[in-house]
């Protein structure tokens, strides 16, 4: 993912400047993996700049199911993550941030929580700290909704004990999707409780291209020791080149190799990943231009059309539970006919009609 955007940032420190930003992230998802890094390049309107970093990576456990005595969550697995956070800025010495966690996830279809903690190495640009951190988030997905709350208490290298708070909810309306924070820091020595607040907007603009808009306000980073500050900007998310290779037909596509698997539909590219890292379920995902409304139904939904909701990246996805095996279904754009991917067997139902087929091993 590529954007560009300016903002205009009140730092707390009585400077305001505004600045033209690049970002670059890259995601790698496999079955039991997750790696991502970021780079952010910011120039500021007074000639200076900054640049950020970041490279995560997180494995998990294979799944476990839980007895159907234990309310709310259906299974449980576990996850080792570590990642290291980088600053650097013209006239200044770099900071950076070094962190390992264990997190134990409780997981449903439509909902969330993990738990976790670990350590935290930081040089904040004059020596190195220690830092105990622990985490936890709930979430629950309604309809086109997502809420999720954070919190996240840690203990500074001089004994300072202080707890982030923070609330999110993220939602889709036509081809719109907003989002909303609040936040609030308690035990801060010296500054006692401090809040935060963000909003922000994100539309299809033109043939790919996303534009967010923003503003808000963000706390005072104690660990590398960089100012909190208060934020209007606007970002554009640019299409890349990605080219999506186009297997050759198969009777049945297996997915022996447990990773994500991508078809052709008609203009529509429809994949789908064995686990989710945010869900625990197995994701339906369909990639499509123009559409506004994109249904689908197996029968692990019973044959009931089930509408996927859309993400702001343009993707449109749906979590389901899906049981090892052979599984049949269709896909339904904006109330058109129901259609079969190209390179999934095609078979006949009960009804002389024609259905996909797949197979979970």
């Amino acid at each position: 993912m590529r954007d560009a955007g300016f903002a205009i940032v009140d730092y707390d420190n009585g400077l305001q400047l505004g600045a033209m930003t690049l970002s670059e992230t890259v995601v790698l998802e496999r079955f039991r993996s997750r790696t991502s890094a970021n780079g952010v390049l910011s120039m500021f309107s007074d000639g200076s700049w900054s640049m950020a970093g970041s490279l995560q990576g997180s494995n998990f456990s294979p799944s476990v199911a839980l007895p159907s005595a234990v309310p709310l969550f259906s299974s449980v697995r576990g996850e080792l993550s570590v990642g290291a956070f980088s600053t650097a800025q013209r006239g200044q010495q770099p900071t950076l941030e070094l962190v390992a966690q264990a997190r134990t996830h409780f997981l449903d279809i439509d909902r969330g929580l993990w738990l976790g903690g670990g350590m935290a190495r930081v040089f904040d640009g004059v020596q190195w700290r220690t830092t105990l951190v622990a985490d936890g988030t709930a979430w629950l997905r309604r309809g086109n909704a997502l809420f999720t709350l954070s919190g996240r208490p840690y203990q500074m290298a001089y004994g300072d004990l202080l707890a982030d708070t923070e609330a999110n909810v993220e939602w889709t309306q036509g081809q719109a999707t907003w989002g909303a924070t609040a936040g609030v820091r308690a035990g801060e020595a010296l500054r006692g409780t401090v809040g935060w607040l963000g909003l922000s907007l994100t539309v299809p603009i033109f043939r790919g291209l996303l534009g967010t808009a923003s503003i808000g306000s963000y706390p005072v980073d104690l660990l590398q020791g960089l100012p909190g500050g208060r934020y209007a900007s606007f970002t554009m998310r640019l299409p890349t080149s990605r080219r999506v290779p186009v297997p050759p037909p198969l009777p049945v596509p297996r997915r022996t190799d447990r990773e994500p698997t991508e078809t052709l539909v008609e203009g529509m590219v429809l994949f789908w990943t064995v686990a989710d890292s945010a869900s625990g379920a197995e994701v339906l995902r369909l990639r499509t231009s123009g559409a506004g409304r994109v249904e689908l139904m197996g029968d692990f939904t019973d044959w009931e059309p089930r509408q996927m909701r859309r993400t702001p990246t343009g993707v449109w996805e749906l979590a389901l539970p899906l049981a090892p095996g052979e599984h049949r279904f269709n896909v339904r754009i904006d109330g058109g006919a129901w259609r079969v991917p190209r390179n999934v067997a095609r078979v006949s139902d009960d009804f002389s009609g024609a259905v996909g087929a797949f197979v979970i091993p």
